[in-house]
């Protein structure tokens, strides 16, 4: 009789397996083509279509690949290591990165070229308040009136995501090239002093005031980030400061599918209603890749 360990086992063995031959598959297909690391389906479907927009035939210059997330983007680098770094590119969402986050990133990944969203998300282009109300006029009224609240909402998990990402790299920083329970290579502190001089060398002072889960301290990040956002643009408020891909979906979507009456893949539609040239930063990957 077969254990519940086993039958994980087995499970993972199978993903793995499906997971390398998606990558192998990817891989040999782009022999020939730049190669462009998107995190998800959806982004995929996105650039394609802009892609479609500029070129009929677009597949011989670039692939698109999407790789499962923000942090799978930047692993899956290692899987064309033999590739010109030109022709290897990544498209990742800002999400709560900072423009010093961002730099700081670009010039660890060296040659490779990074490129991220204007927006939190690449939904967020599709609430530009000139495109709405170029799109439908009641639809970018509604949208209009919620602002206030998805403005809100974005402060909240901007101030609750840049926590967890802090959490996330103090574990990395500190344990995370080991396995939990386990020894810990180079780690093996005698005292608590001992401990506390190798969590310090590890962890930067950035990140462990982040880290530390001060209810009131935020409850002030929340209020400044708030404020900062409310201080911008209606236009730049629905690009940086909202979830586009939540609001893409809770908010434009059913004010879409009512007032058009249809249920089809409103990212695809919305594309080939985008002015041109497309927006940041979809216009410099077009103008990159199929110029």
């Amino acid at each position: 009789m077969k254990t519940l360990r086993d039958i994980d086992r087995e499970i993972g063995a199978h993903i793995e397996e499906l997971r390398n031959s998606y990558w192998d598959e990817q891989v040999q297909a782009s022999k020939q083509a730049a190669v462009l690391l998107v995190e998800g389906d959806d982004d995929r479907a996105i650039v394609e279509e802009v892609f479609l927009a500029r070129r009929r035939v677009w597949e011989r210059s670039v692939r698109v690949i999407a790789a499962g997330g923000r942090e799978a983007v930047i692993r899956a680098r290692a899987r064309f290591s033999d590739r010109d770094p030109r022709m290897l590119h990544m498209f990742v969402d800002r999400d709560t990165w900072t423009e010093h986050e961002i730099q700081n990133l670009s010039r660890e990944l060296g040659a490779s070229t990074l490129h991220v969203t204007a927006g939190w998300c690449l939904e967020n282009i599709f609430f530009a308040p000139d495109f709405l109300r170029m799109l439908h006029s009641e639809i970018a009224q509604n949208v209009a009136a919620a602002r206030e609240v998805w403005v809100r909402a974005g402060a909240r998990w901007w101030t609750l995501q840049r926590w967890r990402e802090a959490s996330q790299q103090v574990w990395n920083a500190a344990f995370g090239d080991g396995a939990y329970g386990g020894l810990h290579p180079g780690v093996d502190p005698k005292s608590g002093g001992e401990f506390a001089d190798i969590l310090s060398h590890r962890i930067s002072p950035d990140t462990l005031a982040r880290f530390a889960f001060d209810i009131d301290a935020l409850a002030a990040e929340f209020d400044a980030r708030l404020r900062t956002v409310e201080s911008w643009s209606e236009h730049d408020q629905w690009q940086i400061g909202v979830h586009g891909k939540r609001a893409f979906v809770e908010l434009l979507c059913p004010l879409l599918e009512k007032y058009y009456g249809r249920r089809i893949d409103w990212r695809l539609e919305l594309v080939g209603r985008l002015p041109r040239p497309f927006p940041v930063p979809l216009d410099g990957l077009v103008a990159m890749f199929l110029p």
